[in-house]
């Protein structure tokens, strides 16, 4: 395998486009769809962040259960819960689980929710199996730290009370109030932290997290990156870019007015039962539901050489960065945001995908809709042609044409027709362009011309 430095890089741009009926994929804090303002018209938006999670989801699939990542404010949780296996119904055991995993968590940061004392103040993205690791380390030392954790909270305890009753005595108090003094719910917390502090100080040598550092990482890890703000060791650069999916022409929001029915009034077969003045009609509920129709423009681009690295950056890489970078196409190709799914299934195929390899740098090619498109006959094939301009335009003009070019589209009116294959080749069936796409992306890595 050839050596690769800064300039073998390889960059695969994802260009969809894609119809959604009647659909609220992406809703904000009002439950209004999401947009935004380009080209001096209002559009339909769907954030980076949820379709990311969209594909990360149909990437599962692909990805083997060892390998599998999570996201989460909860790994005090989910490492009691391993040490719990085998010990369910314990309470006790239960107990001492979570202080033990709270303990081991704060090794790795010591910011907490405050409104949660058992959840981190941010969310981590790990390997599960790390979870399992960490509570296999655990568990051997069970009955050590167990009791360090007990005497530092009951040396805690002490202490505190003590403070208590002194400060109590010196305001001249009764005796009896002095000798009746507990702990109030806030000072018990602060005892079970000294419990937590005296147990990282304990579990610090053994390096928990270890396994955050260092390639390889994880497929979803290594696509997606990971930040942790205070422990900036653990952080990894994402291998993957994806944009706003924006609607190619302008969009306006409409209203699903809405009501529910009571089966018991009308019978369940619509004859109402048990109407009247008095009781009313059979309607139980009255809403609105907002929802808009567009056609998206979505945009991804894969760091193939950012991936390599964080896959190992070794000959043994190759094949699996190829393969990730394929099954990381399907998934965002194919991917849909689940937000009211139920409401107004969704679920449809992109017209049009065009997979771009560039040793330059990414190229988002949502320029194509600056100017929207107004047509009414259909605005599918009107922007694949708009989009299909703008790539040779790109190319002729910049001087940085793409190595390689592959498309799966469906031709949809007269002016899409043969217009596509000017500027993207033939269409390829799906299974045929990620084949092509795995085989291009580990030859260019082996340094194949």
């Amino acid at each position: 395998m050839k050596g690769r430095d800064v300039t073998n890089r390889l960059f695969l741009d994802l260009h969809v486009l894609q119809t959604m009926p009647p659909s609220n994929l992406n809703r904000d804090d009002s439950g209004s769809p999401k947009d935004a303002v380009y080209g001096g018209v209002r559009r339909a938006r769907v954030s980076s962040q949820s379709w990311k999670r969209a594909t990360r989801r149909h990437l599962l699939a692909e990805v083997r259960p060892e390998d599998r990542s999570m996201r989460t404010e909860r790994l005090q949780d989910a490492i009691a819960e391993k040490l719990c296996l085998g010990h369910e119904g314990d309470e006790e055991h239960a107990a001492t689980a979570a202080v033990l995993a709270r303990g081991a968590v704060a090794t790795l940061t010591d910011k907490w929710k405050a409104s949660n004392r058992t959840r981190t103040a941010y969310t981590f993205f790990l390997q599960r199996s790390g979870v399992e690791e960490i509570a296999a380390k655990l568990a051997p030392r069970w009955p050590e730290l167990a009791e360090t954790a007990r005497d530092a909270r009951t040396a805690s305890e002490r202490e505190l009370l003590e403070a208590k009753r002194k400060k109590l005595k010196n305001e001249k108090k009764d005796p009896k109030a002095v000798a009746d003094a507990t702990l109030t719910a806030a000072e018990l917390a602060k005892a079970a932290d000294a419990a937590t502090a005296a147990l990282a100080e304990a579990l610090a040598p053994d390096g928990l997290w270890d396994f955050l550092v260092g390639r390889p990482y994880p497929p979803e890890i290594a696509l997606f990156g990971r930040m942790v703000a205070d422990r900036t060791e653990f952080n990894v650069d994402g291998s993957v870019q994806v944009a706003h999916a924006l609607s190619t022409h302008d969009t306006k929001v409409e209203f699903d007015y809405f009501t529910t029915v009571d089966d018991f009034r009308t019978g369940g077969n619509g004859d109402v039962l048990d109407s009247g003045p008095s009781k009313g009609g059979p309607a139980t509920m009255l809403g609105t539901v907002e929802f808009n129709a567009a056609t998206y423009y979505r945009f991804a681009t894969i760091a193939v050489h950012q991936l390599f690295d964080n896959l190992g950056a070794a000959e043994a890489s190759v094949d699996p960065t190829a393969k990730v970078a394929k099954d990381f196409i399907r998934s965002f190709a194919l991917s849909i945001p689940s937000g009211h799914q139920n409401t107004f299934g969704h679920s449809t195929r992109p017209h049009l995908l065009v997979v771009s390899a560039r040793s330059d740098a990414p190229v988002n090619l949502v320029t194509a809709f600056e100017r929207p498109i107004w047509e009414t006959d259909g605005r599918a094939a009107a922007s694949m042609v708009r989009l299909a301009e703008e790539h040779d335009d790109v190319e002729a003009n910049w001087g940085s044409p793409a190595g390689k070019v592959l498309a799966t589209y469906i031709e949809r009116g007269d002016k899409a027709r043969g217009r596509l294959a000017e500027s993207f080749g033939a269409s390829v069936p799906l299974p045929d362009l990620l084949d092509q796409i795995e085989a291009y992306t580990a030859a260019t890595l082996r340094g194949a011309p």
